[in-house]
């Protein structure tokens, strides 16, 4: 008897690694919440500079040990059959979280920033409906 093959994805990270595993590691999503600590998503959204994660056994998608920032949730939710209906639980929650992250990351000046998260962080709950 033959083991039926597991689906790989890879993640190509910010310098440039990349990071392979099966899809049965991906591990089910758990409900978060970003807007009592708006800067809390700016830490885990990206593995770029202001990478600032906590540690494994509080990061809602780790894979291997390895925390997964929230940017490629897409890539690990939308296609993988052996998490279905993930994506379609996480997708309003994800895009939110990517609008909030893309004006963020538009914004010039700290006066900006402090007007920002004033009036953003009703984008940033995520649970499962």
């Amino acid at each position: 008897m033959h083991a039926v093959p597991t689906s790989t994805q890879t993640i190509t990270f910010v310098n440039n690694e990349h990071f392979s595993f099966a899809e049965s590691e991906v591990p089910p999503t758990v409900p978060v919440w970003y807007a009592e600590q708006p800067d809390d998503l700016v830490k885990v959204w990206s593995d770029g500079p202001l990478w600032d994660p906590p540690p494994v056994r509080d990061f809602p998608v780790c894979i291997c040990g390895r925390r997964i920032p929230l940017q490629y949730w897409k890539q690990l939710y939308s296609y993988n059959k052996d998490q279905d209906g993930e994506w379609r639980r996480l997708k309003n929650s994800w895009t939110n979280w990517r609008y909030f992250m893309q004006a963020y990351e538009n914004l010039v000046s700290p006066l900006l920033a402090e007007v920002f998260w004033f009036y953003r962080p009703s984008l940033l709950v995520f649970a499962h409906h």
